[in-house]
């Protein structure tokens, strides 16, 4: 009954923003193979493929004169279930978490995407079409560095 009383709000949650993106203009491609997610406003998306709903907000934003403090958050409901502290489903723009699973190490950043970096010889190889480097300086400790640069 706990599970019912926690799933069925989230559940009709989705629905009601699904609905409600059905009913706005949204561009009718249907479901092409090659471009999946389709646009809803303020950011929104929708996979029509697996039905996933991701929705951008930023909360608080404020342009400098060198880096600009920006809060936002996104949720994806393929993440319904992961709670970092915002809610089920809601990350933090800046969140990054990792997964050592001994051969390989799953990098989640805070889009949803995971990038697995296989360990081979000592050193984890990126998968394809991914630039960034990860190093574990220590036992316990993983170091990710950007095709930018930055750690």
């Amino acid at each position: 009954m706990l599970t019912l009383r926690y799933t069925f709000p989230r559940l009709l949650t989705t629905l009601a923003i699904v609905v409600g993106c059905m009913a706005l203009p949204l561009s009718g491609r249907g479901q092409n193979i090659a471009r999946p997610n389709i646009d809803g406003p303020a950011g929104m998306q929708v996979n029509s493929f697996t039905g996933n709903l991701f929705l951008p907000r930023t909360d608080f934003y404020v342009a400098g004169t060198g880096l600009p403090l920006d809060a936002s958050f996104a949720y994806n409901s393929a993440r319904d279930t992961l709670n970092v502290g915002f809610g089920l489903g809601w990350t933090f723009q800046y969140h990054i978490s990792y997964a050592n699973r001994g051969s390989a190490v799953d990098i989640l950043h805070a889009d949803g995407r995971v990038d697995t970096y296989a360990l081979q010889n000592g050193n984890y190889i990126p998968p394809i079409g991914v630039f960034d480097r990860l190093e574990q300086p220590q036992t316990g400790q993983f170091r990710l560095t950007t095709v930018d640069g930055e750690t």
